[in-house]
């Protein structure tokens, strides 16, 4: 309690200092869209109702793994969360688990890195159900007033990870019922928007702007989605050594679709082929994600990649290419990205909950533009 009370003193100074939490062009601030430069998504911390102790949450990532974390570059740590982890079986905040996120917050922040909290649609049916959509909202209403002692400078929230909605409209007013919800609690935070369907990078010019000017448009990109992300059980099983085939990028196609010939099944080698007559190349990415830079530009906003990544299943030369040719184009741009993840086949693979952190392979990190540290 005494912890949770000092951070609350804290943030009152920043909230009197802050009231502007807008620049002159009506984005956040310029050193806000800076901390979103770099970020390091980390998964499975607050992600299992009922399955920690308190004390699980306040191990699972260490000081020396925020510490490896910052000085390898990184500038922000998301945590995408299940709602339900921090909830009692009636729905309502389990405070204990609610202040020891807090804390753990606050001590990301206190690494000298920003933290993105993004709570995950878990089992809800948010499209069908209006008692799912409260129960969000709710849990919003209920967790936001406990953030307020977060440094606002540091502190982004994110209405919902990865929304997919049949209606695109039905979200549109969702996200704005929710940010009305945050905004109440949180005047001065820059809150994070994405647009349907996953967050792919496609659905941002159909989404909706919302009437605040502290926000940030966010998308995910994994695409194609065949190339990063297919696994192993998605493919009949005498096509799995297919996977640790591919190429990227594909420069020449016809060399790419010689892969299609280790497939055992036509459906396999039409999907290589597929892949293999797209043409992607880093010139590709980079197109993709200028259109979604085009876009804050024609409507005066911010947007930031913040999730990205290729399974670990993939030959090493294709993953360098491929998180190179993401982290370069989101660059150009001046946009900000963040692996997935940190401790995740698609990023770094790093190991948590135990006492020290893993050496980090270097390879992926010069990928990344980042510094090579030994711990």
């Amino acid at each position: 309690m005494k912890t949770v009370a000092r951070l609350f003193l804290t943030a009152m100074a920043f909230q009197i200092s802050f009231t502007n939490s807008v620049n002159a062009n009506g984005q956040p601030p310029p050193n806000r869209v800076e901390t979103l430069r770099r970020g390091a998504n980390i998964n499975r911390w607050f992600s299992d109702p009922g399955a920690h102790p308190i004390s699980f949450y306040a191990s699972y990532v260490s000081l020396q793994v925020l510490k490896q974390i910052k000085s390898a570059g990184f500038t922000y740590v998301r945590v995408p969360l299940s709602p339900s982890a921090l909830q009692q079986p009636d729905g309502e905040l389990d405070v204990d688990v609610a202040k020891a996120l807090v804390v753990q917050m606050a001590a990301i922040q206190n690494a000298g890195l920003g933290v993105s909290i993004s709570p995950e649609r878990q089992k809800w049916d948010l499209s069908n159900n209006p008692r799912d959509r409260a129960s969000l909202a709710k849990f919003w209403d209920q967790l936001a007033p406990l953030l307020a002692p977060l440094n606002p400078n540091l502190t982004f929230v994110e209405t919902l990870n990865e929304p997919n909605f049949p209606n695109g409209s039905d979200w549109d007013a969702l996200q704005l019922r929710l940010l009305r919800i945050i905004r109440s609690h949180l005047p001065n935070v820059t809150i994070l928007a994405t647009g349907n369907h996953w967050d792919d990078v496609t659905t941002l010019p159909k989404t909706k702007l919302l009437p605040d000017r502290n926000i940030v448009y966010v998308f995910h990109f994994y695409d194609p989605t065949f190339l990063t992300s297919t696994q192993v059980k998605d493919l009949p099983a005498e096509d799995a050594p297919v996977l640790s085939a591919l190429i990227f990028p594909v420069n020449d196609p016809s060399g790419c679709t010689s892969v299609s010939q280790t497939a055992k099944t036509a459906k396999t080698e039409g999907q290589v082929k597929w892949y293999c007559q797209s043409g992607w190349t880093a010139a590709k990415v980079a197109a993709d994600i200028h259109a979604a830079a085009a876009w804050a530009h024609q409507n005066g906003v911010v947007v930031a990649n913040e999730e990205f990544g290729i399974l670990d299943n993939r030959p090493k030369a294709t993953r360098l290419a491929y998180l190179l040719a993401v982290r370069k184009a989101c660059e150009a741009e001046g946009m900000g990205w963040g692996l997935w993840a940190y401790n995740d086949g698609f990023g770094l693979g790093a190991t948590l909950g135990k006492s020290g952190p893993d050496t980090l392979d270097p390879s992926l990190l010069m990928a990344l533009g980042l510094t090579v540290t030994s711990h």
